[in-house]
């Protein structure tokens, strides 16, 4: 009998998302792995840095939300 292993990523920032990304597809089809995050989406601010020096106002698009289903397999 073969014992299912998990690996569990707390954290769906940059580095969770990127980590659950490379591990996808290097993992054995018995490795779980799952990804524990408050949100079900991360936020990509390009243009964060300019709205902190008042170059870039809300009223702007200054970012885009990316739920994790779209981009984790």
């Amino acid at each position: 009998m073969t014992r299912r292993r998990s690996v569990v990523i707390v954290g769906g920032g940059f580095g969770g998302t990127a980590m659950a990304r490379q591990l996808a597809g290097r993992l054995p089809p018995e490795v779980d792995l799952t990804l524990i995050s408050e949100d079900s989406y991360t936020t990509f601010n390009p243009l964060l840095p300019e709205a902190v020096g008042a170059l870039a106002f809300p009223e702007q698009d200054l970012g885009r939300v990316f739920p994790y289903r779209h981009h984790l397999p």
